[in-house]
């Protein structure tokens, strides 16, 4: 088999794999912003190009903060995000980590100020956002911690937040 028909394979492979799994979560999605079956998809094909030139771009990025929350008291990512929705409320690129690889979407992504916990409810691990230049943007995780005190191991689910480019650290920071 030549190589050109093997990416080409390889592409049917993961839209099929989409195919499956992505009317559950678009319906999900819906829900907190309708606005995402309608919105503009960076198509399979161009997806290993999207990626690589996404990798390219973060890999340069030097500015970034980190914040993170419990999750019983999400206030300061409710907080930050309020801070930068002027670089929020506009058209970026966004994904959530289940289909991290095989969809991203271009739309209005302030539907997340209000609604990250939902998103993360949906995926279960995490979602990230982009610019349109790729040289900003953000990902909010959650994970589960834990903590030794006097010998006892605790854990705790916590939302971790990381904001990086030169313009959306400068929006958090002023």
């Amino acid at each position: 088999m030549d190589e050109k028909r093997k990416k080409r394979l390889a592409i049917l492979k993961k839209q099929n794999y989409l195919n499956q799994i992505l009317p559950d979560i678009l319906n999900q999605l819906s829900k907190i912003a309708p606005q995402i079956p309608n919105a503009k998809v960076v198509q399979m094909e161009n997806m290993e190009t999207f990626l690589r030139r996404l990798r390219g771009k973060t890999n340069l990025i030097n500015t970034s903060i980190t914040k993170r929350a419990t999750k019983q008291n999400p206030h300061i990512i409710y907080e930050m995000l309020k801070t930068v929705s002027k670089c929020i409320d506009k058209e970026n690129y966004f994904s959530i980590s289940k289909l991290r690889e095989l969809w991203i979407v271009e739309l209005n992504t302030q539907f997340i100020t209000n609604n990250f916990e939902e998103i993360i409810k949906i995926d279960g691990d995490s979602f990230t956002i982009y610019d349109k230049n790729l040289t900003n943007g953000l990902w909010i995780d959650l994970s589960q911690d834990y903590f030794i005190n006097s010998g006892v191991v605790s854990y705790e689910w916590v939302y971790e937040m990381k904001i990086w480019g030169e313009e959306w650290t400068q929006e958090l920071l002023r």
